[in-house]
C-alpha cells in the first residue's frame, strides 16, 4: 500500500491535498476521504456499483484473481487495470499472469466477434487499451527492464 500513498503524495498538489487543520500532513487520512483500498481476498462476494475501481500490479495477479476483481463491477462502475509486463515477479509462462492473459483474451474475443459479426457497438465500448512505451520511474529502472527482457 505504500506505493499508492507515495503516488498520492506525488499527486498531492494537483489533488489539492495539503496540511490538515492540525498543521501536519497525514496523507493516508486524506487519501481515505476519497479512496478505499482493499486486498484481493476481501473482494469476493462484493458488488461495487457506480464505483471507479483501480486494480494495480495486475501482472502479479493470476488470471482467476483478475477475473474475480473485474466481475465485482456493478452497474455504472468503471474498472482500470494497470500493470507492467516487464515487471512480472513470478511466472511460469509470460501468459500465466493476469495482465498478459487479459490482453490476449480480449484481443482474441474482439477478433472472433468481428469475424462472425457478433460485436455490438455498446459491447465494443466496454474495453480500451493504452500501452505506454516508456518507463516513468527512472532511466535505471528502464535499463533493468531492457537487460532482463528474457526473464
Amino acid at each position: 500500500m505504500k506505493g499508492y500513498v507515495q503516488n498520492f503524495e506525488f499527486l498531492a498538489p494537483a489533488l489539492k491535498l495539503g496540511r490538515n487543520g492540525g498543521g501536519s500532513t497525514n496523507w493516508y487520512e486524506q487519501l481515505q476521504k476519497f479512496a478505499d483500498m482493499q486486498p484481493v481476498s476481501y473482494m469476493r462476494g462484493q458488488t461495487l456499483p457506480a464505483q471507479f475501481i483501480i486494480i494495480d500490479e495486475v501482472q502479479n495477479l493470476t488470471p482467476a484473481q483478475l477475473k474475480t476483481l473485474i466481475t465485482r463491477a456493478g452497474k455504472g462502475a468503471k474498472v482500470v487495470i494497470m500493470g507492467d509486463i516487464d515487471q512480472i515477479d513470478i511466472r511460469e509462462t509470460v501468459w500465466s499472469n493476469g495482465l498478459s492473459n487479459f490482453l490476449a483474451r480480449q484481443e482474441n474475443f474482439w477478433k472472433e466477434a468481428l469475424r462472425v459479426g457478433e460485436l455490438s457497438a455498446p459491447e465494443h465500448s466496454l474495453v480500451g487499451v493504452t500501452r505506454l512505451t516508456k518507463s516513468e520511474r527512472s532511466p535505471l529502472s528502464d535499463y533493468a527492464n531492457r537487460i532482463y527482457k528474457d526473464r
